[in-house]
């Protein structure tokens, strides 16, 4: 019998692991670790992305598992804004390797980093652009989005912007997903707040232990 997989502990995870590389770039500052078990990603000392170096497909975040459950089990194109370590491109692969897939990634490193020690199997379509920009300029059908943007300063401004939704509504056709590390319930009113014009609210998932909310809605 195989030996039983030691759990991720995320608080403690600058103990466990081994340093493969550290940049400081415009963006602040990114590190890959590892152990005997796990890869991953630290976006200015924060765990990110987390890969099962036996099992990349493997989703080990609860936030990511959320996301997961939220989806179609037959998607067949998803937009992605916010890359990170890529965990749900991996996932996505090992389920269906004709789905198209879509990623935004605002920092040239992450994209790097993804790349060198995180993308697996994962064939997804790559951009290194700002979110909302990006947008501006999309005109494809997807199926899914999902919004996982992260700042270390809090909650990136452009969530709270109903542009941004007002963009998504044009291309979405079935579900918005949003990954919010938000600090307070005031937070989360005024990203609804925003996003109500465009889009009907469904549901919302506080992450035990975690800041992160996982809310979710459908296109009017």
């Amino acid at each position: 019998m195989a030996a039983k997989l030691p759990p991720f502990h995320l608080h403690d995870s600058l103990q466990q692991g081994q340093l493969l590389r550290l940049v400081e770039g415009e963006y602040g500052r990114r590190a890959v670790l590892e152990n005997a078990d796990y890869r991953w990603l630290e976006l200015d000392g924060v765990v990110q992305s987390v890969l099962v170096r036996k099992d990349p497909p493997r989703l080990c975040l609860p936030h990511q598992q959320t996301v997961a459950e939220l989806l179609p089990p037959k998607l067949a194109t998803f937009l992605e804004l916010g890359l990170g370590g890529g965990d749900l491109t991996r996932w996505l692969r090992a389920r269906n390797k004709a789905i198209r897939h879509y990623c935004v990634e605002l920092d040239p490193i992450v994209l790097e980093l993804y790349q060198e020690y995180f993308q697996a199997n994962a064939k997804p379509r790559l951009y290194q652009a700002e979110a909302l920009a990006w947008l501006e300029h999309w005109q494809q059908p997807v199926e899914v989005a999902l919004v996982d943007l992260f700042s270390g300063d809090g909650v990136p401004a452009c969530l709270f912007a109903p542009r941004l939704y007002a963009r998504l509504a044009s291309c979405v056709t079935q579900r918005l997903i949003i990954n919010l590390p938000a600090r307070d319930d005031a937070e989360s009113q005024v990203l609804l707040e925003a996003l109500e014009t465009y889009f009907i609210p469904e549901g919302e998932q506080k992450v035990s232990g975690y800041r992160n909310r996982i809310l979710w809605a459908s296109p009017r």
